[in-house]
C-alpha cells in the first residue's frame, strides 16, 4: 500500500511539471521593465503574465536576447519554469514568421491606442528608415482636455519637457519618436515592432489619426 501511494505520487509530482514545462505561444502585449515581466496574449484572447530572470533564455530572430530586447506585438513561444517564470522565450516562433512592416501602408491610430494597447504596424530592422506622415490626426485626451482637440504634436508641444501628452508616438523597443518641427522621420536604431500610440496613459480619449507608413530599405 505505501508503495502504491508513492508512485502515485511520485506520478503526480512528474504529470504536474510536465504540464507546467508546456510551452505556450501568444503576442506580447504588455511589458514591465520594472519587474521584468511581460504579458502574453493567446490566439482566443486568453492571457498570461511571465516574469524573467537572468537565466532565463530569451532568443529573438535565432540569436540570444535579453528582457529589453523584447517588444509589443512581437509572436513568442513560451517554456514555464518556476510558477510565474519563464524558462525560455523564443521569437519568432519556430515555423511562424513575424507580420513585415514595408513599403507604404495607411493606418488609423485611435485615440485610446495607448502605449499599453498600441497599434502594430509590423516588424522593421535596424537600418531602415521610417518616415510617418499625418492625412488627418484629431483628438483630445481626457480629464483636464476633455473636449479640447489637438494634433500629432499634442498638446503644448513647445514647451512640453519630453514627450508632449497626446503626441503620436512612433516606438521600436525602448525607442520612442515624435513629430518635432512638424515631421516624424527616423532610422531604426534596432530590429523589433515598430507600433504607434497617443502619449497617454488614460482611457476616455476621443478621436483618432490617419497617418501613412513608409518604411525605406537600409
Amino acid at each position: 500500500m505505501k508503495t502504491f501511494l508513492f508512485l502515485t505520487i511520485v506520478f503526480a509530482l512528474s504529470f504536474a511539471q510536465t504540464a507546467s514545462a508546456q510551452s505556450v505561444t501568444g503576442e506580447i502585449k504588455q511589458l514591465d521593465a520594472a519587474i521584468s515581466s511581460f504579458m502574453l496574449t493567446g490566439a482566443k484572447g486568453d492571457f498570461r503574465q511571465f516574469r524573467t530572470k537572468l537565466t532565463t533564455e530569451i532568443l529573438i530572430d535565432g540569436k540570444p536576447a535579453a528582457f529589453k530586447d523584447l517588444s509589443l506585438g512581437i509572436q513568442a513561444l513560451v517554456t514555464p519554469g518556476e510558477t510565474g517564470y519563464a524558462a525560455r522565450v523564443v521569437s519568432p516562433p519556430p515555423g511562424l514568421q513575424a507580420k513585415v512592416a514595408s513599403g507604404q501602408s495607411a493606418i488609423k491610430v485611435p485615440a485610446n491606442a495607448l502605449k499599453a494597447n498600441p497599434v502594430i504596424v509590423g516588424s522593421v530592422t535596424a537600418g531602415q528608415k521610417v518616415t510617418i506622415t499625418p492625412k488627418k490626426i484629431w483628438w483630445s485626451g481626457a480629464g483636464s482636455k476633455k473636449g479640447q482637440f489637438c494634433d500629432w504634436r499634442g498638446y503644448d508641444p513647445e514647451h512640453a519637457k519630453g514627450i508632449p501628452w497626446m503626441a503620436l508616438v512612433a516606438a521600436v523597443g525602448a525607442n520612442e519618436f515624435w513629430a518635432k518641427d512638424n515631421t516624424l522621420s527616423f532610422t531604426v536604431p534596432a530590429s523589433g515592432s515598430l507600433i504607434l500610440y497617443a502619449n497617454d496613459d488614460k482611457a476616455g480619449n476621443e478621436g483618432q489619426g490617419d497617418v501613412v507608413v513608409t518604411i525605406a530599405p537600409k
